[in-house]
């Protein structure tokens, strides 16, 4: 996935729009609902500069 972001993550440190995103893995099925359990994703998604920064794991769903 990846989406524009607002963000100065960048080498000129100006606000702009740029590419965010990362990869979704690992799906489940939960109540019937096929969801990624692992994320990983960081600013400049898709160009030499990505480096990723946020990860996760989920080991628990609850729906309300």
């Amino acid at each position: 996935m990846v989406f524009d972001r607002w963000s100065n993550a960048n080498a000129d440190r100006l606000y702009r729009l740029q590419p965010f995103g990362g990869d979704l893995g690992a799906f489940e099925v939960f109540d019937g609902f096929r969801l990624p359990t692992r994320v990983v994703g960081g600013n400049h998604y898709g160009t030499p500069l990505y480096h990723p920064f946020y990860k996760a794991e989920v080991t628990h769903i609850t729906f309300r």
